[in-house]
């Protein structure tokens, strides 16, 4: 069997693949976990950052995320599914708009 170097990185350094996308209504962060269960991932959002944690082969790894201001943090969402978690979250519509007088 062939096993490259990006492989033994990935192997021994437990490098993860991530994505965060934006469309026009929501942010999305995709986290490549693969043989991680559900029970063994925690998914935490403080600060403007989402951070998650997991467990694989008795070791604990986390990942930081740093998330744009208009994001609403109590819409999130999250799944685990073959392998991969994908974080959602809604962005907010309206803008604060203040009216600054003139002295």
């Amino acid at each position: 069997m062939l096993v490259t170097m990006p492989d033994l990185f990935r192997y021994y350094f437990e490098e993860q693949i991530s994505h965060m996308t934006r469309d026009k209504d929501k942010v999305y962060c995709e986290l490549e976990l693969p043989g991680v269960e559900e029970k063994d991932v925690s998914v935490c959002v403080k600060d403007n950052m989402l951070h998650v944690t997991w467990t694989r082969k008795n070791r604990t790894f986390n990942e930081q995320y740093v998330l744009d201001e208009r994001v609403d943090l109590d819409s999130a969402e999250a799944t685990l599914k073959n392998g991969v978690l994908a974080v959602s979250f809604k962005l907010k519509t309206t803008t604060k708009q203040i009216e600054v007088k003139i002295n």
